[in-house]
């Protein structure tokens, strides 16, 4: 009898045991998928020269008002996006254009070039990417007129400050990352990523602007998301996978202290592997991963909120350009005080 009674308490305590270690292991699998963060570096400063609501529409709204496919349309829209950066002051120095062939069509990227005031020469460059192309006749505003606008502004805010930033910058405007470059190695940002790996961080641009406080609105890839991520449309979502774990962390916290103090939206992350949630990869940071060059996505989390998407009603006057403002404002922030 006592013999039984002993076996049991061993037996129990071996089960709790296994019990505290597999909490222990969940719980640290979600503080590396959802990255909480309890405090923030305070660094704002008021002299910085924030973003224009009023820019941002204007811009969506000529950047989604062709048939973004087409070769005439995407020249045109080339066109706009030097035409702004001339009128916003960018010297032509700092702009190069790359242009490259496939699929038998042509294209071209634009990189406006800061660089750091420091000039030292073991300064990492830190790229930041968003695509002015589209798949079929539709005007795609959040995808991706919305941050192509976003990229513009702060192209026009960001020289203004490089000497606060201690690092180099290349805001880049491209053309393949719809259909049928997708998840291709014809994607620039693959070709780009297999070419540099001087590169610090590549932050990619990807629809930013779809926001709503209605309940219930936010859907996801796997269903027991929804117990950790809020099912109302009114945050933002910084997006990596495992191997990214610091470099989400270090814009979160950054990106996180700017809406605290200043922003009606809030923020919120995954770092998940792409096997088992593969539309974590849907855009060009994944491009990046493949050379382990760290990356990650700024998004509204796009066909998962979004139900315009890819559709003719994807236009400029359903986005939230106040909240934009705040995104893009949040973005210039993290990009200057970033490792510094």
């Amino acid at each position: 009898m006592a013999g039984g009674l002993f076996f049991r308490k061993v037996v129990m305590k071996i089960f709790g045991i296994i019990a505290s270690i597999l909490l222990l292991l969940v719980w640290g699998m979600l503080f590396v998928i959802k990255q909480p963060i309890f405090f923030t570096d305070k660094k704002i400063e008021d002299t910085i020269q924030w973003s224009d609501s009023k820019k941002l529409e204007e811009h969506v709204k000529i950047l989604s008002s062709g048939e973004r496919f087409t070769d005439i349309w995407l020249e045109k829209a080339s066109i706009y996006i030097l035409s702004i950066l001339k009128e916003i002051g960018i010297d032509e120095s700092g702009i190069v254009i790359q242009e490259y062939s496939v699929w038998d069509r042509n294209y071209h990227n634009i990189i406006v070039r800061l660089d750091s005031i420091s000039k030292k020469e073991d300064l990492r460059t830190y790229v930041v990417w968003a695509h002015y192309d589209g798949h079929g006749l539709l005007p795609w505003a959040d995808d991706n007129a919305s941050w192509v606008a976003g990229l513009l502004e702060i192209a026009r805010i960001l020289p203004g400050y490089m000497e606060r930033a201690n690092k180099n910058v290349e805001l880049v405007f491209y053309s393949t990352e719809e259909m049928p470059n997708f998840s291709t190695q014809t994607m620039w940002s693959y070709i780009h990523a297999a070419k540099n790996q001087n590169i610090e961080l590549a932050i990619i641009l990807e629809m930013i602007w779809y926001f709503s406080d209605e309940k219930w609105s936010q859907s996801f890839p796997i269903n027991a998301m929804k117990y950790l991520y809020s099912d109302t449309w009114d945050y933002i979502a910084l997006v990596s996978n495992f191997s990214n774990f610091g470099s989400v962390r270090k814009v979160k916290n950054l990106f996180q202290s700017y809406l605290w103090d200043n922003s009606s939206i809030w923020l919120d992350s995954i770092n998940a592997p792409s096997l088992l949630v593969p539309q974590i990869s849907f855009s060009d940071h994944s491009s990046y991963w493949k050379f382990w060059v760290p990356a990650l996505m700024i998004t509204d989390t796009a066909f998962l909120r979004n139900k315009n998407y890819h559709t003719p009603e994807d236009t400029y006057e359903k986005l939230d350009y106040e909240r934009m403002k705040e995104v893009v404002d949040a973005t210039v922030y993290t990009i200057l005080y970033i490792d510094k």
